[in-house]
């Protein structure tokens, strides 16, 4: 008699992924190329009926980057509540670096599937294949899955990231990105009208929103090379105020950097906050963890997560920042101790600020041409011909790696991520 083909059961996909919580941090979970494959079908038919921009009503949890750390990622539900009755949003950033990438976006990815309403997911600059070929996500595919069906579900996982939102603006007032802004971005209406499935190009306004980054010393303006990454802008505190008075928002809130608190404010004005999700951040960083609560008004909290690799702490943060009156739309205290920050009512612009060199778009480009300025960041190109003849040559090769074990239980290897250059600026 033929065996009839199983059908896919997302619930039970994600109460096997949620029973690792039973299981020592780093173990993997048992997960089948037909489970993925099905996942990954499911997932694209949901993105493919939302927008590029989404527009989401509060009361909404805001999520930073979580880079592989799954065990991590339980303890985060853990605090924040069940995706069955709470709202999530995260700003990208699943995979790479961390030892359970696949857990990761296979939860995630369930979530959205099963509350497609409820689990919104952004694009990072590690959901694309040219970064997470280089920092990790491929090569944990092609070790848990024999011969070339690591390599067909990397490349199956990247066709679905392709489909990933840009930027979400939430009850009207937060705009949310993964990286920052940009030169080409006037109004939230141009990310609207972007078409899918998205290659990245080099540069512009879809590069930046993964990549940008404000500028670290608080008393900059205009727009910057990002040197630091070798690619897109560094943009000071003005440019946050004028696209958010030009587009009547309050806030912009994004992921992107590690964050020493799991959460930070750039300029005196607080307009920018960057939310980082990942603690003690590819075991390097000793830093925390953070996620947003934005309740129905709009008010924003914080609440720090500890590493689940040490005795797991959750705690409402206070005291951080203090604000010169609670009435400001800045930081406000409540008895508590929850850090709030309400966007509204607006806020004015903080006077007049310094004009620094290369200030506008124009001028950018000009001074690229006079400089021959050229990107340093090779891994950052908008198409995989770069790839093609490692990418053929990993498809020839993995054919003899069918040893590979798919049991999870590797704790004593090495890290394969030992040798990157886990700085701030590659996050």
């Amino acid at each position: 008699m033929e065996k009839k083909p199983q059908i896919f059961n997302v619930d039970k996909l994600i109460s096997r992924l949620l029973s690792a919580k039973n299981h020592r941090p780093g173990k993997q979970v048992d997960l089948s190329k037909s489970d993925i494959l099905s996942l990954l079908g499911q997932t694209k038919l949901v993105l493919m009926s939302q927008p590029m921009l989404l527009e989401l009503d509060a009361p909404v949890t805001i999520c930073g980057d979580i880079h592989g750390q799954y065990y991590d990622l339980l303890q985060l539900f853990d605090a924040g509540g069940d995706p069955a009755n709470t709202g999530y949003l995260f700003l990208g950033d699943y995979v790479d670096r961390g030892r359970n990438s696949l857990e990761v976006v296979c939860l995630l990815l369930a979530y959205k599937v099963r509350y497609p309403d409820g689990v919104f997911l952004l694009r990072g600059n590690h959901e694309l294949p040219e970064i997470n070929f280089m920092y990790g996500f491929r090569e944990e595919c092609r070790k848990r899955f024999k011969g070339t069906d690591g390599i067909s579900i990397w490349r199956s996982f990247n066709d679905v990231f392709k489909w990933l939102p840009l930027a979400a603006i939430v009850g009207d007032r937060i705009f949310c990105c993964h990286g920052g802004l940009s030169p080409e971005l006037h109004s939230p209406d141009q990310i609207r009208r972007i078409a899918r499935p998205l290659e990245i190009p080099d540069e512009g306004l879809v590069s930046d929103l993964m990549w940008a980054d404000p500028h670290p010393e608080p008393t900059a303006s205009g727009w910057h090379h990002n040197d630091a990454r070798g690619t897109s802008f560094l943009f000071g505190i003005d440019v946050v105020e004028k696209f958010l008075e030009a587009n009547d928002l309050d806030l912009v809130c994004r992921a992107h950097d590690v964050q020493q608190n799991g959460y930070g404010f750039s300029g005196k004005s607080q307009k920018l906050v960057t939310v980082f999700s990942a603690p003690n951040y590819a075991g390097t960083y000793d830093n925390s963890g953070a996620i947003m609560t934005v309740s129905e008004d709009l008010e924003c909290g914080f609440k720090i997560l500890r590493p689940v690799n040490r005795k797991v702490k959750y705690r409402y943060d206070s005291g951080m920042l203090r604000p010169s009156s609670p009435s400001n739309g800045k930081l406000t205290q409540r008895n508590n101790n929850t850090e709030e920050l309400n966007p509204k009512p607006k806020g004015q612009l903080d006077g007049a600020r310094a004009t620094c060199p290369a200030s506008n778009p124009e001028e950018l480009h000009q001074e690229r041409q006079l400089r021959g300025h050229q990107r340093s960041n090779t891994i950052c190109q908008g198409d995989l011909s770069f790839w093609d003849k490692h990418l053929k040559a990993v498809d020839i090769n993995c054919a003899d790696d069918g040893d590979d074990d798919n049991d999870g239980d590797d704790e004593d290897e090495d890290d394969d991520n030992d040798d990157d250059d886990d700085t701030p600026a590659n996050v």
